[in-house]
């Protein structure tokens, strides 16, 4: 790879040719190329790829260190954002039933993904933290429940409330982080008596959902009687300064962000703005998101980093998860009840949080890999695979129903 090790000189010119590509792609509209890559974020990939692939390998550790904390706001960003959908005025508006579903689907893959993997040869096979993270960031693809406008006095159209698969994926997601990471003991020190020593994985978890309740307190503190304008930039701030903290001393930022996110929308008098600034830094971020995405991976190919093994796991899971998934969604009879409208089985954003756990971990070879799956999954899911696994569905369902009679 010592081909690929540019100068500064020429690190400096392919950071000005992918802002040049940036802002064409950007601007320019009518173009049915340039509006299939707008539509896919294809543009912000490229451009993150060009930058990291062009740097030396020195270099490279420099940008990932930048990643890592960009990634760390983004998992609170996004955990506190599915958090804020649980407002408890809400939540009679949650599928039960269809919650129980997805929870024996997941188990049931779960299972089956985990008797697989002891049973391959070790070549192939991964640590079982490591399948759990993926399986985790396969329930964050379920589908999410929406609520039209019609059945509740909603501040933003087209809100929605997080399916169970994606409740269960976040606390998976958040309990393979802490076995993953090398713990170092927290002493909280105690009037008239002998320091209080946290160490253990329990402890570090009950340590993360107090933090995520002090989170929650903090923002509906700093909130209240401000105005919707600068509301977004305080969120953010102490989103960052408590996630920041809790991750330096080895506490879970998806359980901070998450729970902070629950306590935050239940305790706050300015539900609309706070509803209302999620719903647009999900916009704004989803575009920084590709980009980190495009970095990790030219940063990894510079390194000769790359671990296709993940990949190929998470590809095969989603697989599962999407067949399973969208056979037993056909077979039982789901009709929308309470007002939730039920779609197919999706590929959103969320996902992301288990890709960005696992970078955080040190595996970072192992999310590049992911991450291109995940990338290749998207592509062909929106481009015909949902419709593909939606008929097949439709297909198992009708000659199932056919033998039976």
């Amino acid at each position: 790879m010592e081909w690929f090790n540019f100068s500064s000189w020429i690190f400096i010119c392919t950071l000005l040719i992918g802002l040049l590509i940036y802002l064409v792609f950007s601007r320019l509209r009518g173009n049915a190329f340039v509006e299939f890559a707008r539509r896919f974020c294809l543009h912000h990939i490229f451009v993150g790829f060009l930058i990291g692939f062009s740097g030396s390998s020195s270099f490279s550790h420099l940008i990932l260190q930048g990643v890592s904390l960009l990634a760390l706001i983004l998992i609170g960003w996004f955990a506190a954002m599915i958090g804020a959908t649980l407002d408890m005025r809400l939540i009679r508006y949650f599928d039960w039933r269809r919650a129980g579903i997805e929870l024996v689907i997941s188990l049931g893959v779960m299972v089956v993904v985990v008797v697989t993997n002891s049973v391959i040869p070790e070549s192939f096979s991964i640590s079982f933290w490591v399948l759990v993270a993926l399986f985790a960031t396969g329930s964050l693809c379920w589908p999410l429940q929406r609520i039209p406008d019609s059945n509740v006095r909603i501040v933003r159209r087209g809100w929605w409330i997080p399916s169970g698969a994606m409740v269960l994926g976040l606390m998976a997601l958040g309990l393979a982080g802490l076995y993953q990471k090398d713990l170092v003991p927290i002493s909280f020190a105690q009037p008239f008596s002998t320091p209080k020593i946290f160490h253990s994985r329990i402890e570090f978890a009950m340590l993360s959902l107090a933090m995520g309740c002090v989170l929650g307190v903090l923002l509906d503190l700093v909130t209240r009687g401000i105005s919707r304008k600068y509301m977004g930039y305080v969120v953010s701030a102490g989103l960052m300064v408590v996630v920041g903290i809790g991750a330096t001393v080895g506490l879970d930022p998806i359980w901070i962000g998450f729970v902070g996110g629950i306590w935050f929308i239940n305790t706050t008098i300015e539900r609309r703005d706070v509803l209302l600034i999620f719903g647009q830094g999900d916009q704004m971020l989803n575009r920084c998101v590709f980009f980190l995405c495009g970095l990790i991976i030219g940063t990894q190919s510079v390194l000769n980093n790359i671990d296709f093994k993940l990949g190929i796991w998470f590809f095969v899971i989603f697989i599962i998860y999407a067949t399973v998934g969208a056979i037993f969604l056909q077979k039982t009879d789901l009709s929308p009840k309470n007002g939730i409208t039920i779609s197919g089985f999706d590929v959103n954003i969320f996902a992301i949080l288990g890709f960005f756990s696992i970078f955080l971990n040190g595996n970072k070879g192992g999310s590049a890999g992911a991450l291109m799956a995940w990338i290749l999954v998207r592509f062909i899911w929106l481009n015909g695979g949902e419709m593909l696994f939606t008929k097949l569905a439709h297909l198992l369902t009708y000659s199932d129903s056919k033998q039976k009679r």
